[in-house]
């Protein structure tokens, strides 16, 4: 008798988010690596078999069976059919970045096949044989992106975050992994992922949780009289969630279509971003905010709407995942909404308001309220979440993401990363990406778009670099006037 596959439950915000896909905005968060040398197709497909698959995840799909109080569940998949999830493809001439950034943008708005997995990856050949960009698109249901970049991470190569697997200790067998999910204790992998979250602390605590002493509270009980604070705080956080206007009608706002469009900078020093910083008297994510919103701002002067006085908001995802959980699955973020001064021309007082909204933000619990928002939805059917999803999504513009990367280069099947950059999706009717990376003392930010919108999403990419060349001039006038910074 032939053993039934396990079936497991799916999370109700992992079930939120699945259920949140539609054409016009899939729910794919979508990276692209760019490799110094070409990356060798047979060693990423042993790195997968190796480190990926032991997560379980990566071996199952999902179920809906699209019944009233029947949830989602996951299902394995064995075998993985690798020829479909690591997809080797030739990029038509030139093959230059532009071409690139087309395919990629294409990729965006191509969903992934229901029946298997819900993942892939796409070596993107410039010649044949020779693939120096790797697309990698995974469904958010899967994860969050504290951890699909842990995962990610787990793929590297000893010289980088995280130590090779010897070739004795590869299985042939199924992955060994709990009934959670998780790597077993004395694993491997899990031996490799203890280093890498030692070697990624202070990635993981740059990135983490704003809301770490709110949520302390439920952990500590003899703090009742916080935990009522933060109660009455939360109600509040609510009330201002729901009664929270439409955002501001611009170029960026409109009816979605099916094409998408991406678009990512040149690299930028990270230790000028920190002489910003310092000189400004705030934080290096300060900077970076302030820069978008500028960015953002003369992108709106060259197509000829004038920004004065408009305020555009962004919906910031917040990891809400302790450390010792990185290299757990599932969704584990809320999200808060920023007001980004785009109406404010110059810097250094843009960078003061952004600095004030953003410090607000910081104090408040309205991430974790979010979060249970997005819990309560994966109750509702498919198709029921698109009203309130569609209420919540209009009062925003962009999502925004920051994430900082290893501060060393790494190397992916002995092909040193040059450079990175991924997108989260946008829910509803957003149709604007922002995401800010770090990686080897280097920033870099990528634009995804609605193509029907924003046709060249790469110059808001240019305008990002601009802005913080603009900055980097207000830092050093002093100096040339021959006055201290």
């Amino acid at each position: 008798m032939t053993d039934r596959p396990r079936r497991e439950p799916m999370s109700r915000v992992d079930a939120a988010w699945l259920r949140m896909d539609q054409p016009t905005n899939r729910m794919i968060v979508t990276g692209v690596m760019f490799f110094e040398q070409p990356v060798d197709y047979a060693r990423l497909r042993r790195l997968i078999e190796d480190r990926m698959l032991r997560f379980r995840r990566f071996r199952q799909r999902v179920v809906d069976p699209g019944v009233p109080l029947a949830g989602p569940y996951w299902i394995d998949d064995r075998p993985v059919d690798l020829d479909h999830h690591l997809v080797r493809e030739r990029l038509p001439e030139p093959a230059d970045e532009t071409v690139l950034q087309r395919r990629v943008g294409e990729l965006m708005a191509t969903p992934l096949d229901p029946e298997r997995p819900l993942w892939q990856f796409h070596c993107l050949e410039h010649e044949p044989g020779r693939s120096r960009a790797v697309v990698c698109r995974i469904h958010h249901c899967i994860a969050d992106g504290i951890a699909l970049i842990y995962v990610m991470m787990s793929l590297m190569d000893q010289d980088g975050a995280a130590g090779a697997l010897p070739a004795q200790e590869r299985q042939d067998g199924p992955p060994e992994d709990d009934e959670d999910g998780r790597t077993q204790a004395g694993s491997p992998l899990e031996a490799m992922l203890r280093g890498l979250r030692r070697a990624l602390g202070s990635t993981w605590s740059a990135a983490g949780s704003v809301l770490e002493e709110g949520l302390q509270l439920f952990t500590e009980p003899h703090r009742t009289l916080d935990l009522a604070a933060l109660a009455v705080s939360g109600l509040g956080s609510l009330a201002k969630l729901l009664t929270l206007p439409a955002d501001s009608d611009t170029l960026f706002r409109g009816t979605l279509g099916i094409e998408k469009a991406c678009a990512w900078s040149r690299d930028y020093p990270l230790p000028q971003v920190k002489e910003i910083a310092r000189v400004f008297g705030g934080t290096i994510n300060d900077v970076l905010v302030t820069a978008a919103a500028g960015a953002l701002r003369r992108y709106m002067v060259e197509r000829g709407e004038s920004p004065d006085g408009v305020e555009i908001r962004a919906m910031i995802p917040v990891n809400l995942r302790p450390l010792e959980r990185a290299s757990e699955l599932g969704n584990h973020f809320g999200l808060v909404y920023l007001s980004l001064p785009v109406g404010i021309e110059d810097p250094f007082d843009r960078f003061l308001e952004t600095k004030a909204r953003m410090d607000a933000i910081k104090r408040s619990p309205e991430a974790l309220v979010a979060f249970q928002v997005l819990r309560g939805l994966g109750y509702v059917p498919r198709g029921g979440t698109t009203p309130v999803v569609e209420m919540f999504a209009r009062k925003a513009t962009a999502v925004m993401t920051n994430v900082p990367g290893p501060r060393e280069p790494i190397s992916l099947a002995g092909s040193r990363l040059e450079r990175a950059m991924f997108w989260v999706p946008r829910s509803g009717p957003i149709g604007l990406g922002l995401s800010i990376l770090s990686y080897a003392g280097r920033v870099y930010v990528g634009i995804a778009t609605d193509a029907g919108l924003v046709p060249d999403p790469q110059r808001i990419a240019e305008h990002f670099h601009d802005e913080l060349a603009a900055m980097v001039e207000l830092v050093e006038l002093p100096r040339r006037d021959g006055m201290a910074p």
